[in-house]
C-alpha cells in the first residue's frame, strides 16, 4: 500500500479487494454519490490517465477537512477491476452533464 493511503486514518477502511487492482473503501461520505453509482469524467487535466467522457461506476467515497467535496474511488468502464481514485470536482452522474 502506498505511503499516501498508508497514512489515511483508519476508518476510512481503505484496503484490497478480491478480483481487484488497487485498494479501495467501500465507505460511502456524507453527502457523496452512493456507492454503484454510474458517473462520467466531466473533467480533465494534462496528465490525467482517464479521458473527459469516460463512464464508471462509484465504489466508495471518503471525505476529510477541509477538502470540501469527496474523493471517489471509481472502477471505470474501459479499465474493469482496477480501482482508481478520483476527486469529486471530476465527475458526474451519469445523464447530468451540463
Amino acid at each position: 500500500m502506498g505511503v499516501l493511503l498508508a497514512a489515511m486514518p483508519p476508518e476510512f477502511n481503505i484496503k484490497e479487494h478480491p478480483g481487484y487492482n488497487g485498494v479501495f473503501t467501500t465507505n460511502e461520505a456524507d453527502g457523496a454519490y452512493p456507492n454503484g453509482t454510474r458517473i462520467v469524467k466531466s473533467r480533465s487535466e494534462e496528465g490525467d490517465a482517464t479521458p473527459t467522457g469516460t463512464k464508471g461506476t462509484v465504489l466508495g467515497s471518503i471525505r476529510q477537512e477541509p477538502i470540501p467535496f469527496p474523493m471517489y474511488f471509481v472502477e471505470w468502464d474501459n479499465r474493469p477491476k482496477f480501482a482508481v481514485a478520483v476527486i469529486g470536482l471530476k465527475i458526474q452522474q451519469e445523464g447530468t452533464l451540463q
